[in-house]
């Protein structure tokens, strides 16, 4: 073998050296951003389990004072939820519309953790759906609007109050169709 046929030799290898090593780059730069993409989605779900730490604690501290116990009788014994939240004492209003406030703040938490695959599926369609339905019901009477609100979520909040026969959540964050129970 002459100098120029191993020159070229050299060349040839050094080349699929250079080929092999941008193939070895190619994939450990997308086990980094795959990598980097489960971090920030950990992270991303620590946050969000943190704030509904906070939203927890809220509803607990809601629910253990004086007078949380006589306002929940009375909405479960009222057929009429525009009739009970009218008869509520302005203090007794703010209370409950800070009650589901933070109840649609969790119920929002749930269903990020569900779409990142965090929360199992069974819970998410048992457990929350009867806590939707529970707040749907009484949103419009306390709280006029939801803004902001993400398109998905709100297609899943009309979803089931479509089925319950609930007000509906519109394009400006309103409700509109059957203000009833």
């Amino acid at each position: 073998m002459s100098i120029m046929e191993l020159g070229a030799l050299g060349e040839f290898l050094g080349s699929i050296g250079v080929i092999a090593t941008l193939v070895y780059l190619a994939i450990q730069v997308r086990h980094s951003k795959d990598s980097m993409d489960a971090n920030t989605r950990s992270v991303m779900a620590q946050i969000s389990q943190a704030r509904a730490d906070s939203i927890m604690a809220n509803l607990r501290a809601i629910q253990h004072s004086d007078h949380f116990p006589r306002i929940q009788v009375l909405r479960d014994n009222s057929a009429d939820a525009r009739e009970w939240a009218d008869g509520l004492l302005p203090e007794d209003r703010s209370r409950w519309r800070t009650w589901l406030i933070s109840n649609l703040n969790d119920v929002r938490n749930q269903f990020y953790q569900y779409q990142q695959g965090l929360l199992d599926e069974r819970i998410w369609k048992t457990s929350t759906r009867g806590q939707i339905a529970r707040m749907l019901a009484d949103l419009p009477y306390f709280l006029p609007t939801i803004q902001p609100i993400d398109p998905e979520f709100k297609a899943t909040l009309n979803a089931i109050a479509e089925e319950e026969g609930l007000p509906l959540i519109n394009d400006s964050g309103g409700f509109t169709g059957n203000l009833r129970v």
